[in-house]
């Protein structure tokens, strides 16, 4: 017997029952735990649950792994990391992408399916209390956990759509260098992509409509990072908003430059991401 911690003990035999065959083998269709969502917190719900003895599905729509994995903490970090110590760009996007495919190779479907965790590829769809609709199959759930995540929402600023705009989902897909870099928005994503692309030699602009950069978080830590990014050569323009951006041959107007980085806010997440551009695990 084993107790789920969802609610009654039961037998493994009670949590299993006859499904469909995937390639990946033998599948449920009946759960103690459905997780919409295959990003860090989905993978992280999904592996407690199966430890504490719960039969658990995992619904992706798209890479197992999520924003953290491919266009977020990961990329983010290890690019930061790789520009501190000195690396040029194509050097420092290489140990992007190769840090990328270690950690995804630990949380692939494969991995998860043999730990236990059916995946299923698709786009989930509540159909009724405890039923999850994925690509016309449909899975019975005792407990439902809805993980979807957000993506980037590139703002209405007139003339922006007519520019070159980059966000954490197509930046590190970069084969080259941009000589400079405007970044719209102060938050986490915007600091850290300021920072190592400044160090890499990027000439760097981060305007916040804020009066300080990441307004969500305390002073004081605004203060450590404002004098952390100036002392990297980044140029910040506080308590500014952005009204128009214009091309030009000379780049971007209000800042010189081919490149603008959105990084204002985050939508839910409506509809897949973009693949990543290296190998995913299978």
């Amino acid at each position: 017997m084993v107790r789920l911690g969802l609610g009654k003990t039961r037998s493994s035999a009670q949590i299993r029952r006859n499904g469909p065959r995937l390639a990946s083998g033998f599948v449920r269709v009946g759960y103690d735990l459905v997780v919409v969502g295959a990003g860090t917190a989905g993978i992280s719900a999904a592996r407690t649950a199966r430890r504490r003895g719960a039969g658990v599905a995992l619904v992706a729509e798209g890479p197992v792994g999520g924003d953290c994995t491919f266009v977020g903490c990961v990329p983010s970090k290890t690019l930061i990391e790789a520009a501190a110590l000195g690396a040029d760009f194509a050097t420092a996007v290489a140990r992007v992408h190769a840090t990328v495919g270690r950690v995804a190779a630990t949380e692939s479907a494969g991995v998860l399916h043999r730990e236990g965790i059916d995946v299923f590829d698709g786009r989930a769809r509540l159909a009724g209390p405890g039923r999850v609709d994925v690509a016309g199959r449909q899975l019975n759930a005792r407990r439902l956990v809805i993980a979807t995540g957000a993506g980037p929402a590139v703002p209405a600023i007139p003339g922006l759509a007519e520019v070159d705009v980059l966000t954490n989902e197509n930046v590190f897909d970069l084969t080259a260098r941009p000589a400079s870099l405007l970044v719209i928005g102060g938050g986490p994503i915007g600091v850290e992509l300021a920072q190592a692309f400044a160090r890499l030699g990027t000439t760097v602009t981060v305007i916040e409509a804020a009066s300080r950069l990441l307004p969500r978080e305390e002073p004081e830590a605004s203060a450590v990072i404002a004098h952390a990014l100036r002392a990297d050569g980044v140029r910040m323009a506080l308590a500014r908003q952005v009204t128009s951006v214009a091309a030009d041959p000379a780049g971007v107007t209000p800042c010189p430059g081919p490149h603008t980085v959105g990084s204002t806010k985050r939508r839910s997440r409506r509809s897949p991401s973009p693949p990543p551009k290296w190998p995913v695990p299978a």
